[in-house]
């Protein structure tokens, strides 16, 4: 029932106006208080997951705005603060006795391609999502790859939802960044402006791992997380094989300048983080089973993109909303009598 999408081009990094937005905060919030059992606790920040001797969560442990300390008691506990954090809180409450938290960290390596065209691109209107997306190369046959990588990725274009100064961040190479040169520059070329970006998606590796920093700690006094990572040769080999493919389809589209960010990015975290809790049957090197029930404390659940074993080329959140959705039923049907969470529900539960 929500309302149509009026192409503002403020889609990506707002709320919407008008409710359209496919986001928790316009589809679901509002649902779930109207119906009275959502309390909503905001600018707090849970410091640690409190278990009891027998492996049952008790509690969490948290800040409020003001600074003063609290304890949330629930006879089930849901962590979905998404990867890194789900990860940190695990490790910081000591629930990682397999030592499979933090293992097997994936990101998207976009490999941004950008050019200039004759015409008019309207980058500036309606939603980033609304663009096409060349399919042919997200795959794994061997026509594609000369053996030195695995995993193909779509090539997807960025339609709009670029405002004007979000696209000073990424002019063309050389261009002034200040005085006549550049408002030129950008009076003639930003709405001509076109974007092209893949997903490479990195491989479950070992070394590329979250882990509690030794010596720097949060504003609170708990040790940071810390991310590992490297661009290994996997990831390497996919980005200049695709990003050879972004040249020719900018070529014949008529672009008049063409360049793209580093192939292999300084920076080593996405918007899209997955591993570090992942799912599994095997208690032995998994966190949570596919329901995203903690293995080791049956009333713990921990969602989000860190359950990804493994990684696609593509946006995580259909997924990650069909996840949510599977777990929900899960709960709603094991608390049943006969269910493996039957008596879990003794008292009132806090949310934070």
């Amino acid at each position: 029932e929500r309302k149509a999408c009026t192409y503002c081009g403020f889609c990506r990094d707002y709320g919407c106006h008008v409710g359209a937005k496919s986001s928790t905060q316009d589809a679901l919030v509002p649902l779930a208080r109207a119906t009275g059992n959502l309390e909503i606790l905001a600018n707090c920040r849970v410091q640690k997951v409190n278990v009891d001797a027998d492996g049952r969560t008790r509690s969490v442990s948290y800040i409020d705005a003001s600074g003063e300390e609290h304890e949330a008691e629930g006879s089930l506990v849901i962590l979905a603060a998404y990867a890194l954090e789900n990860a940190r809180l695990l490790l910081a409450s000591d629930i990682n006795a397999n030592g499979a938290v933090g293992k097997w960290y994936t990101i998207h390596n976009y490999h941004w391609f950008s050019g200039i065209l004759p015409e008019d691109t309207a980058i500036y209107a309606g939603p980033a999502a609304g663009g096409w997306g060349i399919d042919d190369f997200n795959t794994t046959f061997h026509e594609y790859s000369d053996g030195s990588f695995l995993m193909g990725t779509p090539i997807m274009y960025f339609a709009g939802d670029t405002q004007p100064i979000e696209g000073v961040k990424n002019m063309p190479p050389g261009t002034p960044m200040w005085g006549k040169a550049f408002k030129e520059s950008l009076r003639s070329n930003y709405r001509r402006r076109f974007g092209m970006y893949s997903q490479i998606a990195t491989l479950p590796v070992e070394s590329n791992f979250l882990d509690l920093d030794p010596t720097h700690t949060d504003p609170w006094g708990q040790p940071a997380l810390r991310i590992t990572h490297s661009w290994g040769p996997h990831d390497m080999a996919a980005g200049r094989w695709i990003n050879d493919i972004k040249h020719k389809i900018a070529k014949e589209r008529g672009a008049l300048q063409v360049w793209e960010a580093p192939l292999d990015p300084p920076y080593h975290v996405t918007t899209h983080e997955h591993g570090g809790t992942v799912m599994g049957d095997d208690p032995g090197d998994s966190v949570v089973s596919s329901y995203g029930q903690s293995h080791e404390s049956p009333n713990l659940f921990v969602i989000g993109g860190g359950t990804f074993p493994t990684l696609a080329a593509y946006n995580p959140t259909a997924t990650l909303q069909a996840l949510a959705y599977r777990t929900a039923d899960y709960i709603t049907r094991e608390i049943k009598p006969g269910g493996s969470l039957a008596g879990t529900i003794r008292r009132q539960t806090t949310t934070v």
